[in-house]
């Protein structure tokens, strides 16, 4: 869906500034521009019922609850598919077996498994790759890559090519998968692919964040810009909230306090309070 383009809101910058008295000319120009500016703010609403499905899908999305609630699920997913595929095998199958060549899943000792299992992988790492593909989309969509995960995703991605065309070429080889087996098992190019990922997702981060850290000062009261530190300083923000108040503009102000209450609330209050920031 293509970004609509909106016009900038109604500006009070030209509204003359009232110093000692109010005249009926300067309170009609106060009239007419927040007039205009409610006009603004009715004709492209942020409140539309799409917007709030989006609202309630990315607060669900992004919370941890889901994010762990999905990992266990998949996981006891794959682990209850292994054991139903064993278990059928061993009870039906247990002279012809079509998983395993000589012994059982459930076995532990080592074992040679079939081209089937490469084959049922390589499917589901195909409907993974699909979903991984649609969330580099929405990553390009966005508009900043501040924490570099569009790279990272691309470098995973790249990775698992080449992880699953060894896996797949080790398994079609009959040379390599007798002989190369007993030398290099073709599990561990999954394993190795598996703990690429954890160093670029979760080691290089973490090495972002102590770099950044060390480069950053450590005083609290340093802050990115003059800005930034006026409205830190209490009294301060009362002299600016009071000058955007005579000059109809305190929304910026007041969000930006209302976004650092959030930022002190506790996890159980922080959905209403966000509720009530974007309302």
């Amino acid at each position: 869906m293509e970004k609509e383009s909106i016009p900038s809101s109604p500006s009070s910058v030209d509204m003359p500034y009232p110093t000692h008295g109010v005249s009926s000319a300067t309170t009609q120009g106060m009239t007419e521009n927040n007039t205009g500016v409610w006009d603004y703010f009715s004709t492209y609403k942020l409140h539309s019922r799409s917007e709030k499905v989006f609202f309630k899908a990315h607060s669900l999305l992004s919370s941890h609850l889901f994010l762990i609630s999905l990992l266990f699920g998949l996981f006891a997913f794959h682990i209850l598919q292994w054991f139903v595929l064993a278990v059928i095998e061993d009870n039906f199958f247990a002279q012809q077996r079509f998983l395993m060549l000589d012994q059982s899943m459930l076995s532990l000792r080592g074992c040679f498994s079939s081209t089937i299992p490469a084959i049922i992988s390589v499917i589901f790492y195909a409907g993974y790759f699909l979903v991984e593909i649609v969330c580099l989309i929405l990553l390009f969509r966005t508009d900043h890559d501040t924490w570099f995960i569009r790279g990272e995703t691309l470098l995973l991605m790249a990775s698992q090519l080449f992880f699953i065309a060894i896996y797949v070429v080790i398994n079609l080889v009959p040379y390599l998968k007798n002989v190369l087996e007993h030398v290099v098992p073709q599990g561990l190019v999954i394993i190795t692919c598996s703990l690429l990922e954890l160093f670029v997702s979760v080691f290089c981060p973490v090495v972002y964040a102590v770099l950044k850290d060390t480069k950053t000062p450590s005083n609290n009261d340093v802050f990115e810009s003059e800005l930034e530190m006026i409205l830190n300083n209490k009294e301060a923000f009362e002299l600016l909230l009071d000058f955007a108040r005579r000059s109809f503009c305190t929304e910026g102000i007041l969000v930006y306090k209302e976004i650092e209450q959030y930022k002190k609330t506790r996890n159980k209050k922080r959905k209403q309070k966000a509720l009530y920031i974007v309302h």
